[in-house]
């Protein structure tokens, strides 16, 4: 292998026994005219992902793995693995998710290396679930694909495509980089705050090719769903914080406010508590809620709009 890869792709796995094979062969499948290298963070593992990741490391030279020694969570296993990469590109890959075009690191490399002006490129994707069957209501909440996605575009919560469609510029290779995200590494760091900084340097570009397959889990939707009325704010709230650390200016993401806001209100009015502590976090910063309650009507129609999308 090559000392200076061109392409490095992370992995972040743990108990991913069920899937972690198939992500693994679609990652060696790639046909590349360039050396990669995959470095896999296992997260203490209790179950047999580690054999599966010892028996593929030795087939294959470009797989590192790194055995974490006690449980740190997905977002410090991240940063870690980041601080190993040596690419000019970087890729991810969840260990339930796969790639299904062989072509799809080239593709990309391709059109960064002709595109210089984006900082990353992302494609289209396909949803299934555990049993890899196609789920019909496809539309992820959190994506939002653009020709060109820029910060404008990021809202503070939308992404220009799932995370294991991205490959972009190794921006990490400058460890300030790495640092900063380090610096907010006490907070519940999610795949938001470092595409605010990946979108600090310029926007992405979408390859209208279908390369990668993200699966849903079922336990994984109410996890998050839970999580969302617990803790969506306080995310937003330290993103802000972050995004004005990067461009050194405040940043409010206050439309994305009043969609929380409305949302916890119709939480609570259907039961969930735990939504009122949004509630009187939000109009304790904002003050007066008459600019918010007159954004209702447009809210609701969003919500009525998603559904019947979601439904076809």
């Amino acid at each position: 292998m090559d000392s200076s890869p061109f392409v490095s792709i992370i992995m972040a796995t743990f108990n991913s026994h069920s899937f972690i094979q198939k992500a693994l062969d679609s990652v060696c499948a790639q046909q590349c005219n360039f050396d990669v290298e995959i470095l896999i963070g296992d997260d203490m593992s209790n179950d047999n992902t580690s054999q599966i990741l010892k028996a593929y490391s030795k087939k294959h030279p470009e797989i590192r793995v790194f055995w974490r020694t006690e449980n740190i969570g997905a977002a410090q296993n991240y940063l870690l693995l980041l601080r190993e990469t040596r690419g000019k590109y970087l890729a991810l890959l969840d260990g339930d998710d796969y790639w299904t075009d062989p072509m799809k690191l080239q593709k990309q490399v391709d059109f960064l290396e002709t595109h210089p002006e984006f900082i990353g490129c992302t494609h289209k994707f396909k949803v299934v679930n555990e049993k890899d069957k196609a789920i019909v209501k496809q539309r992820i909440s959190f994506v939002k694909e653009r020709q060109r996605f820029s910060f404008k575009d990021f809202k503070g919560h939308y992404l220009p495509g799932q995370p294991s469609t991205f490959l972009r510029k190794n921006i990490f290779l400058e460890r300030k980089n790495i640092d900063l995200l380090e610096k907010y590494a006490f907070l519940k760091l999610t795949d938001r705050f470092s595409m605010a900084l990946f979108l600090s340097y310029g926007d992405f570009g979408l390859i209208k090719e279908t390369m990668s397959v993200y699966r849903v889990v079922e336990q994984s939707i109410t996890s998050s769903e839970k999580a969302r009325t617990m803790s969506e704010y306080d995310i937003t709230h330290n993103l802000e914080l972050f995004c004005s650390d990067i461009f050194g200016k405040p940043v409010r993401f206050e439309q994305y406010r009043r969609d929380l806001f409305l949302s916890a209100v119709a939480k609570y009015i259907c039961g969930d508590k735990n939504a009122l502590n949004v509630i009187r976090s939000i109009k304790s910063e904002n003050g007066k809620l008459f600019p918010i309650l007159i954004y209702s009507p447009v809210w609701l129609v969003k919500k009525i709009f998603t559904k019947l999308t979601c439904s076809r």
